[in-house]
């Protein structure tokens, strides 16, 4: 799985294909930012006339305010550093033996979800449908 981030919230973004990207197809992603084409949440990876627009995508429904997607933590081929999947944030993650984290483990079907710590104002089983965290 390859991710592209986001020059605005900085959040990880799936890059979905029907099938193993060809060569060809994985140096049109990486060169997105060579080429002064930035990833901006919502909007497509390439172009309308580009030959990569329908093979090579990104869930284009997504903000900047949704939640890092399911499959960026359960793909069985790439691990990617730990992030929070509300925030996007990298650090003060909750440790896995969080209670909480093995119950949203279950929920997720065993995939690998982490979430930062949140102020204590918050209640947990209301934040996957917040837009940012601490």
């Amino acid at each position: 799985m390859i991710i592209k981030q986001s020059v605005e919230c900085m959040k990880p973004r799936c890059v979905y294909a029907a099938s193993r990207l060809s060569g060809q197809e994985l140096r049109a992603v990486t060169e997105i930012e060579e080429n002064s084409r930035d990833y901006v949440c919502g909007s497509s990876l390439f172009p309308v006339d580009s030959p990569f627009g329908d093979t090579v995508v990104v869930r284009e429904g997504v903000t900047c305010n949704s939640s890092i997607e399911v499959s960026f933590y359960s793909s069985p081929r790439t691990a990617f550093d730990p992030c929070c999947i509300i925030c996007g944030s990298f650090s003060d993650l909750l440790p896995d033996t969080d209670n909480y984290i093995i119950a949203l483990k279950v929920f997720l079907q065993n995939s690998s979800p982490h979430m930062c710590r949140l102020p204590p104002r918050w209640e947990r089983s209301h934040v996957l449908g917040q837009k940012q965290c601490g």
